[in-house]
């Protein structure tokens, strides 16, 4: 059982929910883990709302207390799943031009937009290869000319999304700590990704599977003073493994 009351963020896929066989005993081990009283849940995946339900359902994961989406830019509760916050919403809406960011993404040929159902109203996302990675610093600085309040996201080789500055993962964690009064010494972060470096900015304290990918890891090795522990273990093995380090379980 945890030592006090705290805040626990994850990212899903690659970092909870991992593909190998041993990777479901070790999440069965960790749910029985989670499933303490004093343990508020989130989890914080950049799937859509209705995907990220159907994960949860197939894995059988924990139903968590709050679901932060599409990167960080929708949240919804337990206590009414099918309504997302639209306080948070008012706060993403300032400076976000839908239009305009697709005329500077339009310059962009190399950019594949994503299916319908991976847009969201305060997200745009794209596929771009990794051989075509070298252009983000392009398309930030296009951003910034139109004076959109933008922050470019590219994970996993593939996936680049386009958000709000205020719209990430990170910024999701900081309000669901307002709103619940946890601060950084009982709030720890999971991840394994890119599309993750904003829980780990947030300087709460942080856990890196051991599978991570080599685009977070680089990342981490120039951020020495942030509180991040590299998990050897992988997936929700990782994640407990780190629970411990930091003295919460």
């Amino acid at each position: 059982m945890a030592n006090l009351p705290f805040l626990f963020v994850s990212d899903l896929d690659d970092t909870l929910v991992g593909s190998q066989p041993e990777d479901r005993e070790a999440l069965r081990a960790l749910n029985a883990i989670l499933a303490g009283p004093e343990i508020t849940v989130v989890y914080a995946t950049g799937r859509s709302p209705a995907s990220a339900l159907t994960l949860i359902a197939e894995a059988e994961l924990l139903i968590p207390d709050a679901l932060v989406t599409s990167v960080g830019t929708a949240i919804y509760y337990f206590e009414d799943p099918d309504r997302p916050d639209h306080r948070w919403w008012e706060q993403l809406k300032d400076g976000w031009q839908t239009e305009a960011i697709e005329a500077v993404t339009g310059l962009f040929p190399e950019l594949r937009p994503q299916p319908a159902e991976e847009q969201g109203p305060f997200k745009r996302s794209y596929f771009l290869d990794a051989v075509h990675s070298h252009r983000i610093g392009e398309l930030e600085e296009q951003l910034r000319k139109a004076q959109l309040q933008t922050r470019v996201v590219y994970s996993s080789f593939r996936d680049l999304d386009i958000l709000p500055a205020k719209g990430t993962k990170g910024s999701a964690v900081r309000y669901l700590q307002d709103r619940w009064n946890f601060d950084s010494r009982n709030t720890v972060v999971c991840g394994d990704s890119g599309n993750d470096q904003s829980l780990f900015e947030t300087g709460n304290l942080g856990i890196a599977v051991g599978n991570a990918r080599s685009e977070l890891v680089a990342w981490m090795a120039g951020q020495p003073e942030l509180p991040i522990y590299a998990a050897k273990a992988r997936c929700a093995e990782g994640i407990a493994e780190g629970l411990r380090h930091w003295q919460l379980i």
